[in-house]
């Protein structure tokens, strides 16, 4: 489009100020709405995304088959596959920088709290499930809430630290903060816990993690077969690493391994819903848009009547119809245009400052964000809007015959 109906769109807009303002104002409603609706739901799915990443949901776990199911029978193999602390490495690699392998191995052990640790509760002796952990790759082992994770140095030897979940702190201490620092007697052996696992709101079972030999050297009743844990560095990259984990335990072990992403489904379903709320209120909030684009046609309409004359002048100096068409149609940009800008920026304001006073006022884990998907939708459905509404009025103005244009008053 030439500058020059750009020009005069906005001369022709400044010459009838209030009328452009209250026609942008329906444009500014529609896309205030619909980027405040589109802020909430990237809002929901960044809380969903850190929700299934604090719960370990982005794993994927190689398991060993333990048994085959003949004629609908389960017949128990006899040598199941054990993973060994060299497939951790060799998994690692294959996968490539950015996911993390961890070696487990499980076995229950007897602990209690050491006698000068401050306990909530008299000490006794107790049973949990204790994980032995070999470690490759860039992603930690667990994520903690006091604390921090077993390191590297940890893993490597039989360091005496462990990294409990929340039932077992509670039995050391008042709060998660406390407990770390405290010592637990396990299987006969102090050691010390370096950091607390989330508190999963009662799911939680009592867990010790440790390094694998320190497991090994506590104990050789190992209750279950060996296990690999895959840890993605983000929901994208679980599919992916599932599929090039498959190829490699197949080319390893023939069949006697299974692959299970555990939160694949969940994480599915979450970006679903999601999906389908932005749906669902984006074609509610495509009404306010609707009513501004109207606004639009209104104005414009009206614009051609007062303007009649002036379009036959300019067609009887030579200007064509796609000049006339080219004209309107700009000045319907330039009042989408303008609507949007206000309008993202209104919607995206009142989305935060709804979700900060609902969370002053209430528990509510409600969350606004703001995604270049969100900002280019709401742009460009102003933009499409004033267009397209733009549309008849442009074509009415290009089809006024030149003399009787001319003669109109």
């Amino acid at each position: 489009m030439s500058p020059l109906p750009i020009r005069l769109a906005v001369q022709t807009l400044r010459a009838n100020l209030l009328r452009t303002v209250l026609s942008t104002l329906g444009i500014v409603m529609g896309a205030a709405s619909l980027s405040a609706v589109l802020a909430l739901g990237d809002g929901a799915e960044a809380f969903a995304r850190r929700r299934i990443e604090g719960e370990g949901l982005l794993s994927i776990l190689l398991s060993a088959k333990t048994f085959d199911r003949i004629d609908g029978v389960r017949v128990p193999r006899t040598a199941p596959v054990q993973f060994a602390p060299a497939d951790v490495g060799a998994l690692a690699e294959t996968l490539g920088p950015g996911a993390g392998v961890t070696l487990i191995r499980k076995a229950i052990l007897r602990w209690r709290t050491a006698p000068e640790a401050a306990a909530t509760t008299p000490p006794a002796e107790h049973a949990a499930m204790a994980n032995g952990l070999a470690v490759a790759g860039a992603v930690a082992p667990a994520r903690v809430q006091a604390g921090r994770p077993l390191a590297a140095a940890d893993l490597a030897g039989e360091t005496p630290v462990a990294v409990v979940s929340a039932p077992v702190a509670r039995t050391v201490a008042a709060t998660p903060v406390a407990a770390v620092g405290q010592d637990l007697i396990v299987a006969g052996r102090r050691v010390r816990i370096v950091g607390v696992l989330p508190d999963r709101a009662g799911r939680d079972e009592p867990l010790v993690m440790l390094s694998l030999a320190l497991l090994m050297a506590l104990t050789s009743d190992i209750q279950e077969p060996h296990a690999l844990v895959v840890q993605a560095p983000d929901i994208e990259a679980v599919e992916p690493l599932k599929a090039t984990a498959t190829r490699w335990a197949t080319a390893r072990y023939a069949d006697g391994v299974t692959v299970a992403a555990t939160g694949l489904q969940r994480l599915r379903d979450v970006a679903q819903g999601i999906l389908l709320f932005k749906l669902l209120m984006g074609a509610f909030t495509a009404i306010a848009l609707l009513v501004g684009g109207i606004g639009i046609m209104n104005v414009l309409l009206a614009s051609v009547l007062e303007r009649t004359r002036e379009i036959g002048v300019r067609r009887a100096v030579g200007a064509t119809r796609g000049d006339i068409v080219a004209q309107f149609l700009a000045e319907s940009i330039a009042i989408s245009g303008t609507g949007s800008l206000l309008g993202l920026a209104l919607g995206l304001a009142g989305a935060f400052a709804f979700t900060a006073v609902m969370r002053a006022r209430s528990e509510a884990l409600i969350y606004a964000a703001v995604t270049p998907q969100t900002v280019l939708a709401s742009l460009v459905a102003a933009l499409v809007t004033g267009v397209v509404f733009g549309l008849y009025p442009a074509f009415r103005a290009a089809r006024l015959p030149p003399v009787e244009a001319i003669r109109a008053e």
